[in-house]
């Protein structure tokens, strides 16, 4: 079933003025060059990083029965969270179930791991698109899958006093933090008992909105602007390592983290000035992380690594095309493809959510997430003992 835009359009932080901020052939201002931050990485946390994954590489952690799977994240882990259909016009093109930021029918990673372990996995909320009063709502659904799409790490979104903002635009005024995600699960369960899976992923849409900030403001010296993009990303990384330190300390001893992939290998920022820095913070970014997760026991999935390697070889993975959408699925609002509302019928041909790597400029097809989630399935088997099953090919997750 196609889905359309309900009255007011799908509203969630648009890359369309960044893309523009950063063509081809203009240069809106001089960026920063970001070498300081690879060579520091290197230089000083590389040896402990380099260890790090060593020591991940050499033991399995935790043996046993795994009970569930506890997801946290952004659009590229949300199961469902959004429903842009809830309250169109049309009754015929409305949606009684959450989305999810692919191709469809398909599933996210965390489905494909789920499947793979044989464990359920729904949203914790449902956030039905539409004005107050006439449709909008969010709904607790209860469910371990609480990433939402245009999470940040720390920071959340603001809303209105109730929750639903007047203008329809539900996901990027109701998007909750992973720490905010984290809190939420703590509140309702006071802690894990040892035997869950916890999936965490995150931290692009902080560096997203960052570099969308260098493109508005004005020309300052590149030493400025480097000292700034420092100060970020070392912030960033602390965060996250803070809010992963958090999930050991309240009982998780299975903690899979995947690392930021590269930002400069978006279809959007491919091939623009703006890919050097962001494949540089993307690096400098994933050291400092994993510098800090030394000796925690929290396994780091090398997502950056894997991506690469796809759009090095994109046959190798079975994959034909690495740098356009799989979809065209426009929001009329926002000025750009967006996943979340793409089905078979926006498709640029009939198949290419099976060979395509991204749906839109940002999230990965349903092919993507099956490479994606087997790829931590093994991963999982390797480092926990899990019995792992054969992932099927997508389908239909709607109702799911």
């Amino acid at each position: 079933m196609a889905l359309n835009l309900p009255p007011g359009g799908v509203s969630y932080r648009s890359r369309h003025m960044l893309a523009q901020s950063f063509s081809p052939k203009v240069i809106p201002m001089r960026l920063p060059s970001m070498r300081w931050l690879l060579v520091l990485a290197l230089l000083v946390v590389g040896g402990m990083a380099a260890m790090a994954f060593r020591d991940h590489a050499a033991r399995p952690v935790v043996t046993g029965p795994i009970s569930a799977i506890v997801s946290f994240g952004d659009s590229l882990s949300d199961v469902g969270t959004y429903n842009p259909g809830a309250s169109h016009p049309d009754p015929a093109a409305r949606s009684a179930t959450g989305q999810r930021f692919t191709t469809k029918p398909g599933e996210v990673w965390v489905e494909v791991v789920a499947d793979a372990l044989g464990l359920p996995v729904r949203p914790n909320q449902q956030v039905d698109f539409g004005p107050r009063g006439q449709g909008g709502r969010i709904v607790d659904l209860g469910g371990n899958g609480y990433a939402q799409g245009g999470a940040h790490i720390e920071a959340d979104a603001e809303t209105a006093p109730d929750g639903v903002p007047a203008d329809g635009g539900l996901q990027g005024e109701t998007a909750v933090s992973i720490k905010s995600q984290i809190d939420r699960y703590l509140a309702a369960h006071n802690g894990f008992d040892g035997t869950e899976l916890v999936l965490v992923q995150g931290g692009g849409n902080d560096f997203l909105d960052a570099f969308q900030a260098l493109g508005e403001t004005e020309p300052e010296p590149a030493s400025d602007a480097d000292d700034r993009m420092e100060a970020l990303v070392r912030a960033k990384a602390a965060a996250m390592v803070a809010q992963l330190k958090r999930l050991a300390a309240a009982g998780a001893k299975r903690i899979v983290y995947v690392n930021l992939p590269d930002l400069g290998m978006l279809p959007f920022i491919r091939n623009t000035e703006l890919e050097d820095l962001a494949t540089d913070v993307s690096e400098g970014y994933n050291e400092l992380v994993a510098a800090g997760l030394a000796r925690t026991g929290v396994q780091v999935f090398d997502l950056a690594s894997l991506i690469d390697d796809a759009v090095d070889d994109p046959a190798a993975v079975g994959l034909t095309v690495t740098d356009k959408p799989a979809c065209t699925s426009y929001d009329t609002s926002q000025g750009e493809v967006d996943a979340l509302l793409c089905t078979p019928a926006t498709l640029v041909e009939p198949d290419a959510d099976q060979h395509y790597l991204f749906a839109d400029s940002m999230h990965p097809t349903t092919a993507g997430h099956r490479l994606w989630g087997e790829k931590v399935a093994a991963f999982i088997h390797d480092r926990f003992g899990a019995v792992v099953k054969p992932v099927r090919v997508a389908r239909n997750t709607t109702a799911r």
